[in-house]
């Protein structure tokens, strides 16, 4: 570590921009400057975005006459608005309902289809891996909440795992990435323990 910041220090004190290094292969390729860095995300607006997509209710929630506390908001200008009609009961036993609203960069209902929210949410990701950048796209949420159903999905919905690997084989078709290859790795974290899903380990 210390011998790396003195290099990195070096660097920086003759003015460089760019570190021009080597892969085994040979095959030049450039570390983008702190400057570039920085505007790159600029660009982006943002490195990390937040979607929410809303289930419609299932069949015991129908039965037990549940009601749907999630509002959408449709209009163009609160399109990215959720709000949360929790029911309530004051001291005085009189039934009131608090609102929370919440907004986040985008927000699906439950008649949007798998492909609609991977092109408004992962679809993006995968030109910033053929750009040499890393990207990252995984669901969080409670049993139920409809994940595997998101990015597993069926024969007659694919979900996001297929819909992205699509793109990339798409991608890898053009006469650009010619050469370019492919590598996949699959694990589960369950229980403290990470199981390769493709090796059985």
């Amino acid at each position: 570590p210390a011998a790396r910041q003195t290099a990195l220090g070096g660097l920086r004190r003759s003015g460089m921009d760019k570190v021009a290094m080597r892969r085994s292969n040979s095959q030049p390729f450039v570390v983008p400057s702190p400057r570039e860095k920085k505007a790159r995300v600029q660009q982006d607006c943002s490195r990390i975005r937040v979607c929410v997509r809303k289930r419609p209710l299932s069949g015991r929630e129908r039965e037990t006459s549940l009601s749907d506390i999630v509002d959408l908001r449709h209009e163009p200008e609160a399109a990215k608005n959720l709000i949360v009609n929790e029911p309530k009961v004051k001291v005085d036993m009189t039934a009131y309902t608090e609102q929370h609203h919440f907004r986040f960069d985008a927000v699906f209902d439950e008649f949007t289809s798998n492909t609609t929210v991977y092109e408004n949410s992962a679809a993006p990701l995968i030109d910033r891996l053929f750009n040499g950048q890393t990207s990252t796209c995984f669901a969080y949420g409670a049993t139920g909440a409809g994940k595997t159903h998101t990015m597993m999905g069926t024969d007659a919905e694919p979900g996001l795992y297929l819909l992205a690997a699509k793109s990339i084989f798409d991608q890898l078709a053009l006469p650009t990435h010619v050469g370019m290859e492919l590598r996949i790795s699959c694990y589960e974290i369950y229980g403290g323990k990470v199981f390769d899903l493709l090796n059985a380990r």
